[in-house]
């Protein structure tokens, strides 16, 4: 960029003596989310973690575990194709209650089958290599695991007690937490990251700042002084 920008300026194109800052939008990694379908994958990633514990040693899980999901995962897909349908308002309630029920059960077998399992990974005697794949896995299995919880509790909120949390606070994207719903003035909301941008008087990029998800602040002078 400061390439660019003293080329810019040997060419005559831009003085940078105006600056504009403003942000804009990029869309995340994402479908548009709802709190079991965040659940669900949630939930499906850490049961899937927890099936590749058994290439380091670990006993397999019990089937049961899967049917689980599969029901789940139906569940989920009554709900995606009903919810908004006349009629029908109330089947896709109970659906809602169903699996939400199960996804407790899943967290709480879970929390079990992890508690069971620390012995063995504090105990586990292997190459450094697999010893830090084994770390990896283990650490995504109890992210996963107690982000579910959080996603349950205020998914129970909704459908309980009408309560609803703000979009801010939600999990919107189970590969990307810095994803975020954006409402920039009249335009279509976005479920994605805004980044800051200062552009010149003769519309060249001059500085950019890609933190977490915020409004503009003075952060992006920083990036400006640099130049």
């Amino acid at each position: 960029m400061k390439c660019q920008s003293l080329l810019i300026i040997e060419k005559g194109l831009d003085d940078f003596s105006r600056i504009y800052i403003d942000s804009t939008h990029v869309y995340g990694n994402t479908s548009y989310p709802t709190d079991v379908s965040i659940l669900y994958k949630l939930l499906n990633r850490a049961y899937r973690s927890f099936v590749l514990l058994k290439d380091f040693g670990f006993p397999a899980l019990d089937s049961w575990i899967e049917t689980r999901q599969e029901r789940m995962k139906s569940h989920l897909s009554f709900i995606s194709m009903n919810v908004g349908k006349r009629g029908v308002k109330g089947k896709v309630r109970e659906k809602f209650k169903l699996m939400m029920r199960m996804a407790d059960k899943n967290i709480k077998c879970f929390l079990k089958l992890q508690e069971e399992y620390t012995q063995l990974w504090e105990s586990s005697d292997l190459s450094p290599e697999k010893g830090l794949a084994l770390d990896s896995l283990w650490f995504k299995i109890d992210d996963d695991i107690h982000v579910a919880e959080y996603v349950l509790y205020y998914a129970e909120n909704l459908v309980y007690q009408n309560i609803k949390l703000p979009a801010r606070d939600k999990i919107l994207s189970i590969s990307d937490r810095d994803a975020a719903y954006i409402i920039k003035g009249q335009r279509n909301p976005v479920i994605g990251y805004k980044p800051q941008i200062a552009r010149s008087g003769n519309g060249f990029i001059c500085g950019y700042l890609t933190s977490r998800n915020c409004g503009i602040t003075p952060q992006i002078l920083t990036c400006l002084f640099q130049l």
